[in-house]
C-alpha cells in the first residue's frame, strides 16, 4: 500500500485500518505520513516542529489504528463493535512497538465509549485512555488516584472535556511491547462508578499523541482479541 500524506486518510489494515489523523491541524497536508504492509511497514512518522502554528505542549495528532466504530467516522470495522460493556470480558491487545523520536508524545490506547450503537459524536459519553508511555507530555485534568495493575501502577486522570468526560490511565513503567487488557481499566473506572455499565464500546484504537518533535513507530505485532 501507498504511504498516505493526507490528513485523517484512511488505509485498510486486517478487519481494522490505520488514519494518518491530525485532529489540531486545519490543512490537508500535516507533517506526517502513515503506511501499511505490503509495500511498508505498519505504524506512522512525523516531523512537527514547535511553534508551527500551535503551543508546543498542545497536542495536535494522533496517528493510530483503529478497530470498531470511532464516532468521528462513518462505519465499524468490526460487525462486533459497538457493544454494550455487559457483553465484552475482555479487550486483549498483544502487540510490539519500536518507537524512535524526540520532542513530546506518548503512547496510548483509546476507547470511546457511547450511549447508542450509532456511534455518532453526540453518543460520546467518555474517552478512555491507557498511556503506555509518556514524553514530555501531561494528561488533561488532575490525578485523582494512582491503582495497581498487572502492568504496574497506573495514575488515574479525570476531567470534562466538550460534551464527555475523558479518563486516563497513565502507566509509571512503560510498555512498549506485551499483551494488556483493556477492560481491566474499564472495570476499574465501573468500580469507582465512573461509569454507571449502560455504555457501549464504540472502538478500540492505539496511537502515538504528538505535541512537537520528530520521530517514527514501527508497529511489529498488533493483534485484537475480544470477547
Amino acid at each position: 500500500m501507498p504511504r498516505i500524506q493526507n490528513n485523517h486518510a484512511l488505509l485498510p489494515y486486517g478487519d481494522g485500518c490505520v488514519q494518518n489523523n491530525a485532529w489540531g491541524y486545519a490543512g490537508d497536508d500535516p507533517p506526517q505520513s502513515a503506511s501499511t504492509p505490503p509495500g511498508d511497514e505498519l505504524g506512522w512518522q512525523w516531523d512537527w516542529p514547535a511553534g508551527a502554528g500551535h503551543e508546543a505542549s498542545r497536542v495536535v495528532a494522533y496517528p493510530e489504528i483503529i478497530h470498531g466504530k470511532k464516532p468521528f467516522l462513518d462505519r465499524s470495522t468490526l460487525a462486533t463493535l459497538p457493544a454494550p460493556l455487559a457483553a465484552i470480558s475482555r479487550i486483549r491487545v498483544a502487540y510490539v512497538t519500536r518507537t524512535r523520536a524526540r520532542g513530546r508524545y506518548n503512547a496510548a490506547f483509546e476507547l470511546w465509549l457511547v450511549s447508542d450503537a450509532q456511534a455518532r459524536p453526540e453518543h460520546i459519553q467518555a474517552e478512555v485512555m491507557v498511556w503506555t508511555a509518556k514524553h514530555g507530555l501531561e494528561p488533561a485534568g488532575d490525578r485523582i488516584v494512582t491503582v495497581d495493575t498487572p502492568y504496574g501502577k497506573a495514575d488515574l486522570f479525570e476531567t470534562p472535556l466538550q460534551r464527555w468526560r475523558y479518563y486516563a490511565f497513565v502507566l509509571r513503567e512503560e510498555m512498549p511491547a506485551g499483551v494488556i487488557d483493556l477492560m481491566l481499566f474499564v472495570r476499574e473506572l465501573l468500580a469507582r462508578k465512573k461509569l454507571d455499565g449502560s455504555e457501549l464500546i464504540a472502538s478500540v484504537e492505539f496511537g502515538n499523541e504528538i505535541a512537537h518533535g520528530k520521530g517514527r513507530t514501527a508497529i511489529e505485532k498488533y493483534s485484537l482479541d475480544i470477547g
